[in-house]
Formats: structure tokens, sequence, C-alpha cells
């Protein structure tokens, strides 16, 4: 029996043009902080098509690492050499809804990057005639990235 996956990938804009690799890294620990979640809506038969057989891991144990296809999340050797790039969730199957996926992996990924950049304490700024507020998601503020699917 043929087994068919849908990968999606989680490119970081600002970050790759930063040479963000840490990005990278820190967006496939998130994705390792929520596998139940993720595995419950990435499509029917998931187990077993995931058994660790056949270049992927197992469904319910989560892994990334570079040019790893047998990992849960992939990470490409040419990302990390350039220190830049985008990460591969291998673990979707091919009757998945896309969308959903999209929006769990931007959620995770997203949600871990703004805890790490809210401080424990806030400072009330200081209003000047030039300042303006910051717009909700904006890259200012930590807007997150474009998905691949």
């Amino acid at each position: 029996m043929e087994w068919r996956r849908c990968s999606h990938e989680l490119l970081d804009e600002a970050d790759a043009r930063r040479g963000g690799y840490g990005a990278v890294i820190a967006g496939a620990e998130a994705i390792g902080t929520r596998v139940k979640e993720h595995i419950a809506n990435y499509g029917v038969g998931i187990e077993e098509r995931l058994t660790g057989a056949h270049e992927t891991a197992h469904w319910s144990k989560f892994s990334y690492g570079v040019s790893d296809r047998g990992a849960s999340i992939r990470i490409p050797g040419q990302v990390a050499r350039e220190k830049k790039g985008y990460l591969e969730d291998r673990r979707p199957n091919a009757n998945v809804d896309p969308y959903v996926v999209a929006r769990l992996i931007t959620e995770t990924v997203c949600a871990a990057a703004s805890a790490k950049k809210t401080p424990a304490k806030k400072v009330a700024a200081k209003k000047t005639p030039r300042s303006r507020p910051r717009q909700e998601g904006s890259r200012e503020e930590g807007g997150c990235s474009t998905l691949r699917t």
C-alpha cells in the first residue's frame, strides 16, 4: 500500500532575510509542545501511516533534525548551512484539510514567539508627539510567518 502525505513548510520571511536560523529551531521546538493536538488534526488514518518505518517518525513521538527524513520536522540541509530558511512538517496525511494544518502550525509557532517577546514586567512607554501606536500584526510587533503548503 502506498501512503500519501501533505507536507507543510513554514517560512518566516523577516527572519529569513536577517539570517534567522534560531527562528527555525524555535519553530520546530514550539510545534513539539503540541504534538497530540496537531496529530489529531493531521488527517484520518495517520496512526497507520506514521509507524516509524519508511522514512517517517512514529505518530506518538516528536523529533526534528537537519536533513532527517525520519523526523517529524525536517530542516533542509541548505537551511542549516545558510542559517536561514524554513522547516517542513512531514506528518500531515494527504486527506488533511490544509487550512487546518496551516492554522495549527501558525498559531503554535506565533504563540511561542509572542510568549518569548512578552516582557515579565510591563513598563509604561512615554508618549511623544512623533510616536505612533503599533499596529497589530506589524513586523515591529513580531508579525509572523508565511506558510507554504
